[in-house]
Protein backbone atom coordinates (compact mmCIF):
# COMPACT_ATOMS: atom_id res chain seq x y z
CA UNK A 1 0.00 0.00 0.00
CA UNK A 2 1.46 3.29 -1.11
CA UNK A 3 1.70 6.26 0.85
CA UNK A 4 2.40 9.91 0.95
CA UNK A 5 4.69 11.56 3.51
CA UNK A 6 4.31 15.30 3.77
CA UNK A 7 7.43 17.45 5.12
CA UNK A 8 7.48 20.13 6.49
CA UNK A 9 10.15 23.46 4.58
CA UNK A 10 12.65 22.45 7.37
CA UNK A 11 12.60 18.74 6.55
CA UNK A 12 12.25 19.12 3.01
CA UNK A 13 15.34 21.44 2.45
CA UNK A 14 17.51 19.12 4.89
CA UNK A 15 16.56 16.11 3.08
CA UNK A 16 17.62 18.20 0.09
CA UNK A 17 21.17 19.12 1.28
CA UNK A 18 21.30 15.42 2.24
CA UNK A 19 20.93 14.27 -1.10
CA UNK A 20 23.47 16.53 -2.63
CA UNK A 21 25.73 15.77 0.10
CA UNK A 22 25.43 11.71 -0.95
CA UNK A 23 24.70 12.19 -4.16
CA UNK A 24 21.45 10.27 -4.28
CA UNK A 25 17.92 11.14 -4.65
CA UNK A 26 15.82 12.93 -2.08
CA UNK A 27 13.46 9.69 -2.58
CA UNK A 28 16.70 6.81 -2.26
CA UNK A 29 17.59 9.38 1.35
CA UNK A 30 13.91 8.84 2.63
CA UNK A 31 13.99 5.29 1.84
CA UNK A 32 17.05 4.36 3.74
CA UNK A 33 16.25 6.68 6.55
CA UNK A 34 12.62 4.52 6.90
CA UNK A 35 14.83 1.22 6.33
CA UNK A 36 17.19 1.80 9.19
CA UNK A 37 14.59 3.51 12.07
CA UNK A 38 12.12 0.22 10.97
CA UNK A 39 15.14 -2.40 11.34
CA UNK A 40 16.45 -0.77 14.15
CA UNK A 41 16.71 -3.40 17.61
CA UNK A 42 14.12 -2.15 20.22
CA UNK A 43 15.25 -2.87 23.87
CA UNK A 44 13.62 -5.66 25.61
CA UNK A 45 11.04 -5.74 28.06
CA UNK A 46 12.04 -7.90 30.72
CA UNK A 47 11.08 -9.61 33.52
CA UNK A 48 13.73 -8.75 35.81
CA UNK A 49 15.96 -5.92 35.62
CA UNK A 50 19.22 -5.01 37.73
CA UNK A 51 18.24 -2.51 40.29
CA UNK A 52 21.36 -0.48 39.01
CA UNK A 53 19.92 0.06 35.72
CA UNK A 54 16.68 0.86 36.53
CA UNK A 55 18.26 4.26 38.81
CA UNK A 56 19.39 5.17 35.68
CA UNK A 57 16.47 4.54 33.16
CA UNK A 58 14.25 5.96 36.05
CA UNK A 59 16.56 8.99 37.16
CA UNK A 60 15.05 11.86 34.56
CA UNK A 61 11.30 11.30 35.63
CA UNK A 62 9.61 14.03 38.52
CA UNK A 63 9.30 12.89 41.84
CA UNK A 64 5.94 11.56 42.93
CA UNK A 65 3.99 10.70 46.29
CA UNK A 66 3.06 7.62 46.79
CA UNK A 67 0.51 8.47 49.82
CA UNK A 68 -0.70 11.50 47.46
CA UNK A 69 -1.04 8.57 44.83
CA UNK A 70 -3.00 6.27 47.35
CA UNK A 71 -4.96 8.43 48.89
CA UNK A 72 -6.13 9.89 45.52
CA UNK A 73 -6.62 6.47 44.19
CA UNK A 74 -8.99 5.39 46.69
CA UNK A 75 -11.33 8.35 46.53
CA UNK A 76 -11.71 7.61 42.74
CA UNK A 77 -11.84 3.98 43.15
CA UNK A 78 -14.04 4.37 45.97
CA UNK A 79 -13.31 1.74 48.02
CA UNK A 80 5.86 -17.73 34.85
CA UNK A 81 8.54 -16.98 36.98
CA UNK A 82 9.87 -19.49 39.22
CA UNK A 83 13.18 -18.08 40.60
CA UNK A 84 15.60 -19.24 43.57
CA UNK A 85 15.24 -15.64 45.15
CA UNK A 86 16.09 -16.43 48.10
CA UNK A 87 19.50 -17.11 47.04
CA UNK A 88 22.07 -14.38 48.58
CA UNK A 89 24.18 -11.90 46.28
CA UNK A 90 27.29 -10.79 48.14
CA UNK A 91 28.17 -8.48 45.20
CA UNK A 92 26.66 -6.86 41.91
CA UNK A 93 29.94 -7.20 39.25
CA UNK A 94 31.61 -4.71 39.23
CA UNK A 95 29.79 -1.84 41.20
CA UNK A 96 29.93 -2.85 44.78
CA UNK A 97 26.95 -2.78 45.71
CA UNK A 98 25.58 -5.79 48.21
CA UNK A 99 21.92 -6.64 48.14
CA UNK A 100 19.82 -9.46 50.61
CA UNK A 101 18.24 -11.15 47.51
CA UNK A 102 18.40 -12.08 44.21
CA UNK A 103 15.30 -11.00 42.93
CA UNK A 104 11.99 -9.20 44.31
CA UNK A 105 8.68 -8.16 43.13
CA UNK A 106 8.27 -4.43 43.42
CA UNK A 107 4.80 -3.58 44.93
CA UNK A 108 3.66 -0.51 43.08
CA UNK A 109 5.26 2.55 45.99
CA UNK A 110 8.17 0.68 44.99
CA UNK A 111 7.69 1.84 41.51
CA UNK A 112 6.87 5.03 42.90
CA UNK A 113 9.52 6.25 44.67
CA UNK A 114 12.19 4.11 42.52
CA UNK A 115 14.77 6.33 42.09
CA UNK A 116 15.18 7.73 44.95
CA UNK A 117 15.19 4.57 46.77
CA UNK A 118 18.95 3.02 48.63
CA UNK A 119 19.85 0.40 46.17
CA UNK A 120 21.01 -1.58 49.37
CA UNK A 121 17.58 -1.68 50.28
CA UNK A 122 16.30 -3.59 47.23
CA UNK A 123 16.78 -6.49 45.54
CA UNK A 124 19.38 -6.82 42.78
CA UNK A 125 17.04 -7.27 40.19
CA UNK A 126 13.44 -6.05 40.59
CA UNK A 127 10.39 -7.56 39.15
CA UNK A 128 6.97 -6.23 38.76
CA UNK A 129 2.98 -7.13 38.13
CA UNK A 130 0.32 -6.44 36.10
CA UNK A 131 -1.68 -5.53 39.15
CA UNK A 132 0.88 -2.42 40.02
CA UNK A 133 0.82 -1.39 36.13
CA UNK A 134 -2.81 -1.49 36.46
CA UNK A 135 -2.22 0.51 39.34
CA UNK A 136 -0.11 3.03 38.41
CA UNK A 137 -2.72 3.32 35.04
CA UNK A 138 -5.47 4.06 37.20
CA UNK A 139 -3.69 6.69 38.82
CA UNK A 140 -3.45 8.40 35.93
CA UNK A 141 -6.97 9.13 35.83
CA UNK A 142 -7.08 9.75 39.65
CA UNK A 143 -4.49 12.92 39.09
CA UNK A 144 -5.57 16.17 40.79
CA UNK A 145 -3.92 18.37 38.26
CA UNK A 146 -2.57 18.58 34.86
CA UNK A 147 0.97 18.66 35.94
CA UNK A 148 0.42 15.92 38.37
CA UNK A 149 -1.42 13.39 35.67
CA UNK A 150 1.84 14.25 33.18
CA UNK A 151 4.24 12.86 36.03
CA UNK A 152 2.22 9.86 36.36
CA UNK A 153 2.00 9.40 32.83
CA UNK A 154 5.67 9.21 32.67
CA UNK A 155 6.36 6.96 35.22
CA UNK A 156 3.57 4.16 34.00
CA UNK A 157 5.39 4.71 29.90
CA UNK A 158 8.51 4.11 31.72
CA UNK A 159 7.47 0.79 33.62
CA UNK A 160 5.86 -0.38 30.46
CA UNK A 161 8.68 0.37 28.54
CA UNK A 162 10.82 -1.38 31.05
CA UNK A 163 9.10 -4.26 32.11
CA UNK A 164 7.98 -7.42 31.24
CA UNK A 165 5.46 -7.55 34.34
CA UNK A 166 4.24 -10.87 35.96
CA UNK A 167 0.84 -11.84 35.31
CA UNK A 168 -2.03 -12.64 37.97
CA UNK A 169 -2.15 -16.53 36.69
CA UNK A 170 -4.33 -19.45 37.82
CA UNK A 171 -1.64 -20.13 40.42
CA UNK A 172 -1.54 -16.35 41.76
CA UNK A 173 -5.53 -16.95 42.03
CA UNK A 174 -4.74 -19.83 44.07
CA UNK A 175 -2.49 -18.58 46.07
CA UNK A 176 -5.14 -15.30 46.65
CA UNK A 177 -8.20 -17.54 48.44
CA UNK A 178 -5.05 -18.66 50.79
CA UNK A 179 -4.24 -15.19 51.33
CA UNK A 180 -7.27 -13.95 51.60
CA UNK A 181 -8.36 -16.75 54.14
CA UNK A 182 -5.18 -15.24 56.58
CA UNK A 183 -6.45 -11.55 56.51
CA UNK A 184 -10.12 -13.24 56.93
CA UNK A 185 -8.89 -15.05 60.03
CA UNK A 186 -7.36 -12.00 61.54
CA UNK A 187 -10.79 -10.44 61.28
CA UNK A 188 -10.09 -8.42 58.36
CA UNK A 189 -11.42 -7.93 55.14
CA UNK A 190 -9.86 -8.93 51.92
CA UNK A 191 -11.76 -6.71 49.80
CA UNK A 192 -10.50 -3.61 51.74
CA UNK A 193 -7.11 -4.22 49.56
CA UNK A 194 -7.76 -6.58 46.78
CA UNK A 195 -4.73 -5.06 44.60
CA UNK A 196 -2.53 -5.37 47.62
CA UNK A 197 -3.69 -8.82 48.09
CA UNK A 198 -3.29 -9.45 44.37
CA UNK A 199 0.57 -8.40 44.50
CA UNK A 200 1.30 -10.76 47.38
CA UNK A 201 -0.43 -13.51 45.34
CA UNK A 202 2.08 -12.96 42.67
CA UNK A 203 5.08 -13.12 44.99
CA UNK A 204 3.96 -16.03 46.68
CA UNK A 205 3.25 -17.98 43.32
CA UNK A 206 6.70 -16.77 41.88
CA UNK A 207 8.56 -17.22 45.55
CA UNK A 208 9.51 -13.98 45.13
CA UNK A 209 10.09 -11.46 47.87
CA UNK A 210 7.96 -8.82 48.36
CA UNK A 211 9.25 -5.59 48.32
CA UNK A 212 7.63 -2.41 49.59
CA UNK A 213 7.46 1.07 51.81
CA UNK A 214 4.16 -0.08 53.09
CA UNK A 215 4.83 -3.03 54.83
CA UNK A 216 1.69 -2.83 57.78
CA UNK A 217 -0.42 -3.81 54.16
CA UNK A 218 0.80 -7.22 54.58
CA UNK A 219 0.61 -7.83 58.07
CA UNK A 220 -0.27 -11.57 59.23
CA UNK A 221 0.69 -12.87 55.68
CA UNK A 222 4.05 -13.80 57.17
CA UNK A 223 3.35 -17.47 56.97
CA UNK A 224 2.58 -17.19 53.20
CA UNK A 225 5.30 -15.00 51.87
CA UNK A 226 8.21 -12.77 52.61
CA UNK A 227 7.81 -9.00 52.92
CA UNK A 228 10.48 -6.97 52.84
CA UNK A 229 10.26 -3.54 53.90
CA UNK A 230 12.06 -0.29 52.52
CA UNK A 231 12.34 3.01 53.87
CA UNK A 232 10.15 5.79 52.60
CA UNK A 233 12.82 8.14 50.89
CA UNK A 234 12.38 11.76 52.36
CA UNK A 235 9.99 14.15 50.39
CA UNK A 236 11.56 15.47 47.53
CA UNK A 237 12.76 19.27 47.34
Amino acid sequence: MAMTLRLSDEQTEALRRKAEAEHRSMQQVALAAIDAYVHQATPARRKSVPVTELMMLFQDLPPMSAETFRAEHDRYADTDASFDAYERVRETRGRGVTARYLRGLGDTNILIYLERLAVDQLPAELLTSTVSLAELSAGVHSAEGAVERARRVMRVERVEATFSPLPFDVEAARQYGIIAAEVISMARKPRRRVADLMIASIAAASRLPLFTTNPADFDGLESVLTVVPVPVPPSAP
